[in-house]
Parts: C-alpha cells; structure tokens; sequence
C-alpha cells in the first residue's frame, strides 16, 4: 500500500544538512578541476601539435632549399 505524500511533506523543502552541503560542494569543485584538467590537455595538445607542424614544415623548405 503506498502512502500518500502531503504537499508540505516534500524533501524539497528540507535544507540541507552540513554533511550534504559539503558533499556537494566537493563535487562541484571536482567538476570544475576536471574541467580545467582537460581545458589544459587540449591547449597543450594544440601548442605540442602546432610546434610539431611548424618544425616539420620549415625542415621541408630548408630541405627544398638545399636540394636545389
């Protein structure tokens, strides 16, 4: 038999207790690290990946150069 839930008897209403508080506020600020962990990867990725090309690049062209 289900029990019939007031309106005023909702847990939406209860305030969070110290214990919840820090829980979530430990989850957000692992979120927010997470996001800046991988925001970093991709930035470092992007500058290794760009130094690679540039290097390979002007390797080509002194190499063209020396060939002729």
């Amino acid at each position: 038999m289900a029990v019939k839930k007031e309106e005023n008897d909702s847990d939406d209403l209860r305030p969070f207790s110290r214990e919840e508080r820090r829980k979530i506020r430990r989850l957000l600020e692992s979120e927010e690290r997470i996001k800046w962990f991988w925001g970093t990867i991709r930035v470092w990725a992007t500058w290794i990946s760009g130094t690679i090309m540039a290097t390979y690049g002007l390797f080509e062209v002194f190499r063209n150069i020396w060939r002729q």
